[in-house]
């Protein structure tokens, strides 16, 4: 796996930036300092957002973000922590959004191990949360420090502090009533429930990070593990469980990729009971793979920070310290034949096959590292478009273990890849929409907060379309997106579904849709012209193909509107990228259309510039455009 990117990555959300800055720009902004860091020039931002805190004739609310901007900089690029959290000490003198510099402040101290300060800075956040999305992510970060902190305890042989747990455990029942299968809630319920020793509550909060709202229809890779989890912790309460039922358990988690507590539970095995652990190669394989995975991590941890303040020519290092890692496993696991010499590729294919372990080492978006995570859902999937049809193994992947560097830094947000024959999708990339919009359904802060944005970004758009016919309207893609899903609230609404069942509905659904265009629809159409048209194929420019890919994506998509709010609308692409092309030569298109269709169009207004009116499009013309400039459109199979 090292050696191949054959594949076609394709990025479901993309950050990066097109505004082209100076770095010795006299003024600063948060636009320009975002910029700057969108392009990684990561000093240079971090430089200016230290400008813009420290001098006075800003306003205290930009000061106050670029304290935190800065703050959070020096933690995860460069890791000085006392640094951060003096950063943010002196940004709370300004009494502004205490809120954010609180959580960010837990935030930090979490993932420095600094579980007291974490603590009070979480709690201070839960009391200065103004609405719903506020205590949610305040409620997140004080359950995921209590959840590390006693974890932590557990491997050190010191007791826990069970209040605090059932607190946690009471916060994120509330965080899930208002988000049913937040995977960061449900994540953390597993791992307090099981110290808790609450079986129900494991299994529960285990449907709800998959989404399994009927046991029954759990997919065949996931379901054995389950039905494991299940026999050992169906109505299993605060007694301790056998070293049967643990090792049972422990095997269950790692059937279903839950492989931090696979191994949490195989080590309480060998620590209470030396003599089974030893006899067991399942429970010493999970450990040794548990470890593994925590090593790839570190390599992660170690390198990726140094590549962000321009580190170059790394290839060769990261290599080695994943061959160190690498190594380390091999000579541990069981099932590997220690004859033979210990090579990455066939470590990977190996581990593919024991634990469902996928992805690649290689480029991402022109800098190298590893995305590996493991197989979740597996199905053959057929994809028709225009009278062609195409078979693919379509695959899911989760519980990462290493993202590419891009999508670690912020500037990206890789959705997957694919060829052919192959499809595998990222399901980490496409789990914050779904929220992002319950919330802006049902919190009305959040509600108002959106509609106040969208009203503002569409007012700078007026100049700006006007010079430039073809310019995306930036308040387009939210506006698209908040009126989508209000249809499709709704709908569901008017069907008779209320409260949590509601909520699961609409968050499947929004699910269904997205992956319905960008990954059937799009990669489908990837496919489609690699197997019937491979010459051709070959001759296209990448963005020629990107186009292509998205005609598809609008034309077979359940929700056209929708549909152009992943990587088409909204995107903020660099115009020099592929995918930036084909979005201009998208948008050129819709807009030459509008011009000489006018009269077609109801309630079309000429002194409004074109593209701001694009929601004015039926479904219907949005189709019809799109095959209009389709080349595969005019070979229609009947």
């Amino acid at each position: 796996m090292r050696p191949i990117l054959l594949k076609t990555i394709f990025l479901f959300v993309s950050l990066v930036s097109v505004l082209n800055v100076n770095a010795q720009y006299r003024r600063y902004s948060l636009e320009i300092a975002d910029s700057l860091f969108k392009q990684y020039q990561l000093n240079d931002s971090h430089n200016a957002y230290l400008k813009m805190a420290n001098d006075p004739s800003y306003s205290t609310s930009v000061r106050a973000k670029a304290y935190q901007k800065f703050a959070e900089q020096e933690w995860k690029f460069y890791k000085h922590y006392d640094d951060a959290i003096s950063t943010l000490r002196v940004g709370a003198v300004l009494k502004t959004d205490l809120f954010g510099i609180n959580l960010l402040g837990a935030n930090i101290s979490e993932q420095a191990g600094k579980y007291q300060s974490a603590q009070l800075k979480a709690e201070e956040a839960l009391k200065l949360a103004a609405n719903d999305i506020e205590r949610i992510n305040a409620g997140i970060s004080f359950a995921r420090i209590i959840h590390d902190e006693s974890f932590d305890k557990k491997t050190r042989g010191l007791a826990l502090y069970v209040q605090a747990l059932r607190k946690a455990s009471i916060i994120l029942d509330n965080v899930l009533q208002k988000q049913p299968g937040n995977p960061d809630a449900s994540e953390l319920l597993v791992g307090i429930s099981l110290l808790l020793k609450d079986g129900n509550a494991v299994l529960n909060a285990w449907k709800s990070y998959y989404l399994v709202s009927d046991e029954q229809k759990i997919n065949q890779v996931l379901k054995p593990g389950y039905g494991l989890l299940k026999s050992r912790l169906a109505n299993w309460k605060g007694a301790a469980l056998s070293t049967e039922a643990m090792k049972t358990t422990a095997i269950g988690f790692a059937d279903t990729k839950f492989f931090n507590y696979a191994g949490f539970m195989a080590k309480e095995i060998r620590k209470n009971n030396a003599c089974a652990f030893a006899a067991s190669n399942d429970l010493k394989d999970i450990v040794t793979y548990s470890a593994y995975i925590e090593n790839v991590k570190k390599v992660d941890a170690r390198l990726y920070p140094q590549v962000a303040q321009g580190k170059k020519n790394y290839q060769s290092e990261y290599d080695s310290l994943m061959d160190i890692a690498g190594k380390a496993a091999w000579n541990k696991l069981s099932f590997i034949n220690k004859s033979k010499k210990y090579d990455p590729d066939s470590l990977y294919d190996i581990l593919n096959r024991k634990y469902d372990m996928e992805g690649y080492t290689g480029t991402t978006v022109n800098y190298y590292g590893m995305l590996m995570g493991h197989i979740i859902h597996k199905e053959l999937k057929q994809v028709d478009q225009y009278g062609y049809s195409t078979k693919f193994t379509y695959i899911s992947v989760d519980q990462l273990m290493s993202r590419d560097f891009t999508s670690w830094y912020g500037t990206t947000n890789v959705g997957g890849w694919g060829d052919s024959t192959t499809i595998i999708q990222v399901r980490k990339a496409y789990m914050t929409e779904p929220f992002e919009l319950l919330n802006w359904m049902t919190d009305p802060a959040e509600n108002k907060r959106i509609l106040a944005e969208i009203a503002k970004k569409k007012e700078a758009d007026f100049e700006l379309c006007k010079k430039d016919p073809y310019a995306e309207p930036k308040f387009l893609s939210e506006y698209l997106k908040f009126k989508e899903a209000s249809k499709l609230y709704k709908h569901l609404t008017d069907s008779g579904l209320k409260g949590t069942q509601l909520s699961i509905a609409f968050i499947g659904e929004i699910f269904r849709l997205t992956i319905a265009s960008t990954v059937f629809a799009h990669e489908g159409r990837h496919a489609i012209d690699q197997l019937y048209f491979p010459k051709e194929f070959k001759g296209m420019s990448d963005d020629e193909r990107e186009l292509r890919a998205k005609f598809s994506e609008v034309i077979f998509s359940l929700d056209p509107k929708m549909a152009f709010t992943g990587s088409i609308l909204g995107s903020d692409l660099d115009e020099n990228t592929n995918h930036g092309k084909a979005n201009k030569r998208f948008r050129k298109i819709i807009a030459d259309w509008m011009t000489a269709h006018q009269a077609e169009i109801s309630g079309f207004d000429k002194n409004v510039p074109l593209l701001m009116q694009f929601d004015l499009l039926t479904d219907a013309q949005l189709i019809a455009i799109c095959k209009s400039a389709d080349p595969l459109a005019k070979l229609q199979r009947n």
